[in-house]
């Protein structure tokens, strides 16, 4: 089967979401990242709202350019608990200018905690 025939196939299951939460770029990254007219750096963290979540990664909406590449933890507030997960931004597309941008991002391996962390996220909020 030739490239242009295969389909991509998502190795998670994603669940639509709507969450609030925190984005916060290493130190490399966050050089990548300036805030215009405002005296704010990018490695304070960034506010987000999850609208895709799954074991592999996350859709992210935000009003902040994050180039291709640059390495972030999220942070997501569950039951009283603070989630992070380590992850790389894999695209961002700008939504319209106000700016709103969405953002795919990839998590790196997660630990078994972080991972039944994750899972019972999704199983409260697919059950919701």
């Amino acid at each position: 089967m030739s490239d242009l025939n295969r389909s991509v196939i998502r190795e998670h299951e994603r669940m639509a979401c709507s969450l609030g939460a925190r984005v916060t770029l290493s130190s490399e990254s966050a050089e990548q990242v300036a805030y215009s007219g405002s005296g704010r750096r990018a490695s304070e963290g960034i506010e987000v709202t999850v609208v895709d979540l799954s074991r592999g990664g996350a859709a992210l909406r935000l009003a902040a350019f994050l180039p291709k590449g640059a390495l972030i933890t999220l942070s997501i507030r569950s039951n009283n608990a603070m989630l992070s997960l380590p992850g790389v931004v894999r695209r961002t597309q700008m939504l319209d200018r106000t700016p709103s941008y969405e953002v795919g991002l990839a998590f790196s391996p997660l630990d078994a905690g972080s991972l039944a962390a994750l899972d019972r996220l999704t199983a409260r909020k697919g059950a919701a």
